[in-house]
């Protein structure tokens, strides 16, 4: 599993969330992504959602079910599937609220995926062109 990159560094939250695909991303294709959310303190409360961009239909998964009292360092398993409608590099967000106490914060988790060959290369510059001269020297 990898790390998701948090929109605030450091994290506000007491969270850590990884995330692992489970195939290799092509268009057409059903993706499943695996989060695994980690609370690394003590907490009450911890639910979100999850959105993508976009380019990646969301089709099951969107809803991060609310978890009370989540043991720290536990992780707690989420399955996100997801059906990418052409190639490029897309962001999946983990947006997580997670209470403690009378506090509530809420920090998004941003996880890229790149579908089939990504960001198509650029096209060669054309070739020079000729001026219909002989270079100088070349006879």
């Amino acid at each position: 599993m990898v790390s998701a990159v948090p929109a605030s560094k450091p994290t506000a939250l007491p969270m850590q969330v990884r995330f692992a695909l489970r195939a290799r991303p092509a268009v057409a294709q059903p993706l499943d992504i695996g989060l695994s959310l980690v609370p690394t303190a003590a907490i009450d409360r911890i639910s979100g959602k999850v959105v993508t961009d976009d380019g990646l239909e969301l089709v099951e998964g969107g809803e991060i079910a609310a978890a009370d009292r989540p043991a720290e360092g536990v992780p707690i398993e989420h399955t996100v599937k997801l059906l990418p409608r052409r190639d490029g590099v897309f962001t999946v967000n983990a947006v997580l609220t997670v209470g403690s106490g009378t506090q509530t914060s809420t920090e998004t988790f941003s996880m890229p995926v790149i579908v089939g060959t990504g960001v198509p290369e650029k096209a060669p510059p054309p070739p020079a062109r000729s001026t219909g001269r002989t270079p100088v020297g070349s006879q």
